[in-house]
């Protein structure tokens, strides 16, 4: 992941993973459509995460259109577009 000079912050105080909170340890990720990680956080809180920076990869990505996905395959969160 590389910091650039634009950027949102997420975050989540209600967040769960098959109907319970999200467990400490989870790590929250955002990726573009191309799996490029610009987003980061370990949850160090039971159901919650943020301020979590995430980077703008390029001027023709928009941040906006992230949407949350949780992937089943382990206790992971991303924002995918």
């Amino acid at each position: 992941m590389t910091p650039t000079s634009q950027w949102v912050d997420y975050y989540c105080d209600v967040n769960t993973y098959l109907q319970a909170p999200l467990p400490v340890g989870s790590i929250v990720e955002a990726r573009t459509p191309g799996d490029l990680l610009v987003g980061q956080f370990a949850v160090t809180t039971a159901g919650k995460y943020g301020f979590m920076p995430v980077y703008r990869a390029s001027t023709d990505f928009a941040m906006t259109a992230l949407t949350p996905v949780i992937i089943s395959s382990s206790l992971l969160t991303a924002f995918r577009r």
